[in-house]
């Protein structure tokens, strides 16, 4: 159990340096101009932003950890009041940073739950 909780760890420092990066990343571009799609957000520096040097690994131990946490979770959890929801974003990174900057930080200890469906709403 020892070894779990040092695993579990790590990937917890991981998440919460990502996350603080994410950050700092929703106030810069909340401060551009111009919207754009993120086929036009150019940046090749983004994911060793976002993760360091080491990000193929970071993804890799983020997705683990993610299938590890969702294997156990029901198919239907309940959103806690107040909640903001969202449709379907297309992989639009750019758009999560805005819609966090616009409506709280999902990290902060107040912040409201946030739902998002995906598919949901145009393939059921």
């Amino acid at each position: 159990h020892k070894k779990k909780g040092i695993i579990f760890e790590c990937v917890r420092g991981r998440a919460r340096m990502v996350v603080e990066r994410a950050r700092e990343l929703a106030m810069q571009v909340a401060k551009e101009r111009e919207d754009k799609f993120d086929g036009d957000w150019d940046d090749e520096g983004l994911l060793v932003h976002l993760f360091s040097t080491e990000y193929v690994d970071t993804l890799a131990l983020f997705a683990n950890t993610a299938r590890k946490i969702l294997s156990v979770q029901p198919p239907m959890v309940q959103a806690e009041a107040p909640c903001r929801i969202f449709g379907d974003l297309h992989g639009q990174f750019r758009d999560v940073l805005l819609l966090f900057h616009a409506f709280g930080d999902p990290a902060q200890r107040d912040a409201p739950s946030f739902v998002f469906n995906g598919d949901f709403v145009d393939r059921g």
